[in-house]
C-alpha cells in the first residue's frame, strides 16, 4: 500500500472552487416508505439512531420550504449520530429492490455499527459532511491506507440523503475527498461501486472517473464491485 504521507493531521484542508456551499432545491413534503419486517423487536437501535430506520421506514430530516443554503465542512465526532442516519437513509434508497426486506433490515443493522469515529480521528483518513442547517445530508470518507491489492488511496464512503439528490452536494463531497487525497501528496485515487448500480456509475463517470483495468472486480456479500480511478487535480 502507498505509505502514509507525513502531513500533520492538524494541517488545514483547502477546498477550492464552489466547495463549501450550494443550494438545496425546495423539498417535497416528507414521505414515509414502509417495509414489512417479520420481527421488528429483534432490531436494536444504536444510541442516537431512530428505531424507525431499523424497522424499515425511511425517516426524512426536517423540511425547509423554498430551499436553504447548505454547507460542506470537516466532520466532527458530535456529527456521528446524524451521519449514521444519513448513511442509512442513503443506503436503503440505493439497495431497495436489490435485497429482500428481511435482508435489507438485517444489513441495515450491521451497517449502523460502522466506526465513523475512526475515519474522523485517524491520521490516514478524512471525513467531510454536507449539512442543511444542522442536519447531515451527505458524507464522504477518504482513506490513504487499504489492504492489498488496493494500493492507492480511495474514496471509501460517499452517501447522500435522498432529500438532497440533485442538489450538487454529492459532487462537492466527492471533490473534497479527492482534494484531501491530493493534499496528502498522492496523484491518483480509487473508489469502487456495485456493478449493477448504473446511476452511481454514470455519476462517477461524469466526474471524470474511469474503470480501473489494473484491479479485478471484487465482491461483497451480495454484489460484484467495479473499481474506478481518477488522477488527482484533473
Amino acid at each position: 500500500p502507498t505509505p502514509p504521507h507525513t502531513r500533520p493531521r492538524s494541517a488545514p484542508v483547502r477546498l477550492t472552487g464552489n466547495a463549501g456551499r450550494w443550494r438545496v432545491p425546495a423539498r417535497r413534503p416528507p414521505l414515509t416508505l414502509s417495509v414489512r419486517c417479520s420481527s421488528p423487536a429483534t432490531f436494536r437501535p444504536l444510541e442516537g439512531t431512530p428505531s424507525i430506520l431499523l424497522a424499515g421506514q425511511a425517516e426524512t430530516p426536517p423540511v425547509h420550504p423554498g430551499g436553504v443554503e447548505s454547507r460542506l465542512r470537516v466532520a466532527r465526532i458530535a456529527d456521528i449520530p446524524g451521519i449514521r442516519e444519513c448513511y442509512l437513509r442513503s443506503w436503503r434508497a440505493a439497495y431497495e429492490g436489490d435485497l429482500s426486506p428481511d435482508v435489507l433490515n438485517a444489513e441495515a443493522e450491521k451497517r449502523l455499527a460502522f466506526d465513523w469515529s475512526r475515519g474522523i480521528s485517524a491520521d490516514t483518513s478524512a471525513v467531510f459532511v454536507a449539512t442543511d442547517e444542522d442536519v447531515v445530508v451527505g458524507v464522504v470518507q477518504a482513506d490513504e491506507s487499504l489492504p492489498s491489492p488496493r494500493d492507492r488511496p480511495e474514496i471509501t464512503m460517499l452517501y447522500l440523503d435522498p432529500v438532497a439528490w440533485g442538489s450538487g452536494a454529492a459532487a462537492e463531497l466527492l471533490r473534497a475527498g479527492l482534494q484531501w487525497i491530493g493534499q496528502r501528496g498522492h496523484s491518483e485515487a480509487r473508489l469502487r461501486v456495485v456493478e449493477s448500480h448504473h446511476r452511481a456509475r454514470r455519476f462517477y463517470e461524469r466526474e471524470g472517473w474511469v474503470v480501473d483495468p489494473d484491479l479485478e472486480p471484487a465482491r461483497n456479500d451480495f454484489f460484484k464491485l467495479i473499481y474506478y480511478r481518477r488522477a488527482v487535480g484533473d
